[in-house]
């Protein structure tokens, strides 16, 4: 496997020579850890220079695009059509064999539509992301402790509260560049649409709740444990 630090790119416009990040046509892979990476689908060599050209394409579509391997990406292995190029964290490439990655890495499909539950999670990932569900669960459980507010341990929430906190997880695997805020967001405007709205009471009979306001306005409290959620499944999930 050879690895590099450069920052790479891939071609969108063959004349004009228009380039995006690679990470923007790369689909997630997880194996102790995840990255981002594509299928080679063809190698071809470069009119007078050492490089050669990789043929990716983008994940979902028959869109397939050139990227320049350098002389040092390919120097202790040359990529053939099946192996893969991967992006690791702090821009780090790689190219790997075909075998060895598959055999390593599970390609993430937790935004595909439809799935195996209610919600929409692949049943061969739901011990992954309840195990995740869990520990942010309890993570916020010693927050709230802390703070004299204690939360029930997880295996005395209700299944629908349980449901909540993994759906909160899953929403951070599929949108990995989501801020701390993104799920509240989220979270709002599905309770509006179910018919809910604000107030200072929680009344389930009258579909009110009090944390239907933006994300700034909750209190402090409500702003930490939510930061400490995001915090668990990025670490959970980017993990070595």
């Amino acid at each position: 496997m050879s690895e590099t630090k450069e920052v790479i790119n891939v071609v969108i416009s063959g004349d004009d020579g228009a380039t995006v990040h690679i990470r923007e046509v790369m689909a997630e892979y997880q194996c102790f850890k995840v990255v981002q990476a594509a299928e080679i689908k063809d190698v071809k060599s470069m009119d007078e220079q050492q490089n050669l050209s990789l043929i990716i394409g983008i994940p979902g579509t028959d869109i397939d695009l050139p990227y320049i391997a350098s002389q040092a990406l390919i120097a202790r292995y040359t990529p053939v059509a099946g192996d893969y190029i991967a992006l690791y964290e702090n821009d780090y490439v790689s190219i790997s064999p075909k075998k060895v990655f598959e055999e390593g890495y599970n390609k993430i499909e937790f935004a595909d539509v439809g799935g195996d539950n209610e919600l929409g999670i692949p049943q061969e990932h739901m011990g992954q992301v309840n195990a995740i569900a869990k520990m942010c669960h309890e993570v916020n459980r010693a927050y709230t402790a802390a703070i004299r507010e204690p939360l029930k341990h997880w295996h005395e929430l209700e299944e629908q509260d349980k449901n909540i906190v993994i759906e909160h997880v899953a929403f951070l695997i599929i949108n990995v560049d989501a801020d701390v805020k993104a799920w509240h967001d989220a979270w709002v405007s599905k309770m509006i649409v179910a018919g809910w709205k604000y107030d200072a009471k929680r009344s389930l009979k009258n579909k009110t709740h009090e944390h239907l306001k933006p994300f700034h306005h909750l209190p402090e409290k409500q702003q930490v444990k939510d930061a400490l959620f995001h915090s668990v499944v990025k670490q959970a999930i980017h993990a070595g």
